[in-house]
């Protein structure tokens, strides 16, 4: 079953390299962009108050490395994976 191999990849085995993601182009984003706008646009979070809250929190990982303060897009690459919780995005 396609749902359980995804589940099971994604989430038991926090594989998100191998899972199937949502993308986004990063041709989109300005290189002045900060983080939380980045959030809130690709669905992550709400708000870009709740983003700042997550990153805050430390909440927010970009290929699973907890990242800390406002960074801007230019700091992140195509194949870049940003999470936060259950929620996750490819940059392409």
């Amino acid at each position: 079953n396609t749902a359980q191999k995804e589940f099971e990849t994604r989430f038991q085995k926090g594989n998100l390299a191998e899972a199937s993601l949502p993308t986004v182009p990063l041709s989109g984003l300005s290189s002045l962009t900060s983080m939380s706008t980045i959030l809130v646009d690709v669905g992550i979070a709400e708000s870009r108050s709740k983003a700042k809250l997550l990153i805050d929190q430390h909440a927010v990982k970009i290929n699973d490395t907890p990242i800390s303060g406002e960074t801007l897009s230019s700091e992140v690459n195509r194949g870049d994976i940003i999470h936060a919780g259950k929620k996750a995005v490819k940059l392409i």
